[in-house]
């Protein structure tokens, strides 16, 4: 696709910039309705009502605080109610158990809830924590000083400079799990918390989790491995017969391929503005290579738009269907190469995906993404049902609707950084 976003238009008519600007306001009403009374967050249907055969989940609520304090910082109508409601839910119903951390969920109206304790789960409190910080919430720097010392005395490996998967330990007869999807999560957490004002502690150990992934992927041509032993070895053949689990498909992700091309680069901003002689080169040239990675084996893989769900290890798809949260990151990261690169072509994918999005995911009848597309890109829910996210779509539609923030160590640093050098 050529030429400019605010030239073109999706099937509704409408110009296609004017949805993705109104779109963050759009995503945060629909989110209301996920608000539960006695504490976190629903897991919001096709219609934006609250499943009841789910229960409320701990990354949901800190996802949700953290896309409302996005809100805050944009000046979006209802992002403080989310906000302040997913916070103190985090600091409240979800603490209070006498063991350390947060559950990974409450029960729901007819679900039961998991006292489980994941890395996955908790990265998404210390993004809340971070991200309410820098937007002011009331609250938020007290759950991020506490978050980051849980996540420590929890899951944190400082031999392996990486995070446990959970808070168990290793069994004695076979190598624990570790997921790079957690630390990636957890990546994200701690350049927030950085941002915040939470260390150089916080900087050094998102460095050298991103020196791992970045590692892992050059050894199996850039195709990132996602599940490793407790040594850190890879393990390509893990859920070879669960291929399109969630959170732990076989192959290789594609999304996440994207995700870490653009965390990379709010590495790179952050280390550079932190420490100015580090080197930095090795974030860059990832960043560019994984991007061009997941374009060339995602996008298209066979000749029909979208981006497939997974890889195998000879780059062929595996699972076909298009999730809407590849989508959100493979925006996001066109719209942050192109800040810090420059280069019109990344504005040129941008563009080309936002038009895919406005046409196939977003649902301008009943609000929010359909979450799942099949291979012929019509709304078909097999892997993600319902619409509980929130977090990947507004992302996007921030970074790629507003064209002059500055690159910093997260999304929630960069809206606040415009908003101190607005003119008055």
């Amino acid at each position: 696709m050529t030429g400019s976003t605010a030239a073109a238009s999706d099937a509704s008519g409408l110009p296609l910039m004017d949805i993705v600007r109104e779109e963050p306001a759009r995503l945060l009403a629909f989110g209301q309705g996920a608000i539960c009374a006695d504490g976190g967050f629903g897991w919001l249907d096709d219609r934006g009502g609250v499943d009841p055969a789910q229960p409320r989940f701990l990354y949901i609520a800190g996802r949700i605080a953290h896309t409302g304090a996005l809100g805050v910082l944009q000046g979006v109508d209802g992002g403080e109610r989310l906000a302040r409601h997913g916070l103190r839910s985090l600091r409240t119903v979800f603490a209070t158990s006498s063991v350390p951390g947060w559950p990974d969920s409450l029960s729901g109206a007819e679900a039961p809830g998991s006292d489980a304790r994941s890395a996955y789960a908790s990265s998404f409190v210390v993004l809340a924590g971070a991200s309410g910080t820098i937007a002011g919430i009331e609250g938020a720097e007290e759950l991020l000083a506490h978050s980051l010392e849980v996540v420590d005395s929890l899951f944190w490996d400082d031999e392996d400079g990486a995070f446990r998967e959970d808070d168990r330990p290793d069994p004695s007869d076979g190598p624990g799990y570790r997921g790079m999807n957690s630390n990636m999560h957890m990546v994200e957490a701690l350049l927030a918390a950085h941002s915040a004002g939470a260390g150089e502690e916080q900087l050094d150990r998102a460095t050298r989790i991103a020196r791992r992934a970045v590692q892992a992927a050059q050894q199996n041509a850039w195709r990132l491995p996602e599940h490793f032993d407790a040594s850190w070895n890879p393990l390509l053949d893990h859920n070879r017969d669960h291929r399109q689990d969630p959170f732990r498909p076989y192959g290789s992700t594609i999304g996440h391929w994207l995700e870490w091309s653009r965390l990379l680069l709010h590495l790179e901003a952050a280390t550079l503005a932190s420490a100015p002689q580090q080197d930095t080169a090795w974030m860059r040239d990832a960043s560019l290579t994984l991007f061009e990675r997941a374009v060339a084996e995602g996008w298209e893989a066979e000749g029909n738009e979208g981006f497939v769900y997974t890889v195998d290890w000879d780059g062929a798809p595996v699972v076909r269907r298009r999730l809407h949260w590849v989508l959100a990151e493979a925006i996001a990261a066109a719209a942050v190469l192109h800040t810090a690169t420059g280069d019109p072509a990344y504005a040129r994918w941008r563009d080309r995906w936002l038009a895919f999005a406005a046409t196939h995911h977003l649902d301008l009848e009943h609000g929010s993404w359909h979450h799942e597309l099949d291979p012929e890109n019509r709304p078909s829910p097999l892997i993600k049902t319902g619409k509980a996210d929130l977090y990947h779509s507004t992302q996007a539609m921030l970074w790629a609707g507003i064209t002059d923030l500055p690159l910093r160590g997260g999304l929630a640093a960069s809206l606040a950084a415009r908003r101190d050098t607005a003119p008055t």
